[in-house]
């Protein structure tokens, strides 16, 4: 995450709060020290398939002279 205050792409988690559905995070800029509180909600269930195939493709045979 990004800070809001300087931009910098590097803050640390210092603490993390869960309740039933959310998850409240305090991170810390390492560049200004800007304190950020964020809340993090979980995604709905997906249906992601196990495995995906992809059809094979036929190979032609490699003449040796």
């Amino acid at each position: 995450m990004n800070c809001p205050n300087c931009e910098a792409p590097h803050t640390r988690v210092e603490e993390s709060r869960r309740t039933a559905e959310i998850v409240y995070r305090v991170r810390i800029c390492r560049v200004c020290r800007w304190r950020v509180t964020t809340e993090e909600k979980a995604a709905e269930e997906q249906s992601i398939p196990d495995a995906i195939r992809k059809p094979k493709k036929a190979q032609a045979p490699v003449n040796s002279a």
